[in-house]
């Protein structure tokens, strides 16, 4: 989760540059819970317009994100998997997270700093068990490429099956940033936690 800390708090550093200084973004100041919700929906729903607005390129930030997932996902099999493989994996983990629904409420604002709190789905957590039950009978003997083709298969399955099983809520402190003209929660581990959260981690 090293890398959603990162992003994290480069969202925070771009929020700056990329959001302030124009007189026609000043107009109106939006509540907590809906800056909230868009630095949620880009960081966890990948969200074109969201990504653009906290200043993220969504094609890199996608790489970014979702290569941490599936570098754990490799280095636990222990299989050099191919790129075009690693890229199926980062897709389904992609949906998973648009799959998941999020949700925000202001529970108290005074001045630039409130409170906020996050609603996510929770899926089943994603287990060796729930992957091995999906390979075929015949994984043993199929050639390695046929193998490695059919763990990834299943590792796709079961995230696409991965089952909502209620929801978790996260509660955030949060301030205004004049420049930003944006409310964030404040530190930088707040997307991992949310993340932890939806996998049940």
């Amino acid at each position: 989760m090293k890398k959603v800390f990162a992003l994290a708090m480069l969202v925070m550093a771009l929020l700056v540059s990329a959001c302030g200084g124009g007189e026609e973004k000043a107009a109106v100041k939006p509540t907590p819970a809906e800056d909230v919700a868009t630095i949620c929906n880009a960081l966890l729903h990948f969200d074109d317009a969201a990504l653009k607005k906290v200043g993220l390129n969504p094609e890199e930030y996608q790489k970014e994100f979702l290569g941490g997932f599936s570098k754990s996902f490799i280095e636990s099999s222990g299989i050099a998997f191919s790129d075009e493989q690693v890229a199926k994996v980062n897709d389904a983990v992609e949906n998973a997270f648009k799959r998941a629904t999020i949700k925000t409420e202001t529970v108290s604002e005074e001045g630039n700093k409130a409170t906020v709190k996050v609603t996510v789905d929770t899926f089943e957590k994603f287990t060796e068990d729930l992957v091995t039950a999906k390979f075929p009978e015949n994984i043993a003997e199929l050639p390695e490429s046929e193998r490695n083709d059919a763990i990834i298969n299943a590792a796709i399955a079961t995230l696409q099956d991965l089952k909502v099983t209620g929801n978790a809520d996260l509660t955030f402190e949060c301030q205004y940033n004049e420049e930003a003209k944006m409310w964030a929660p404040v530190g930088d581990d707040y997307a991992a936690k949310i993340a932890a959260a939806i996998f049940s981690i």
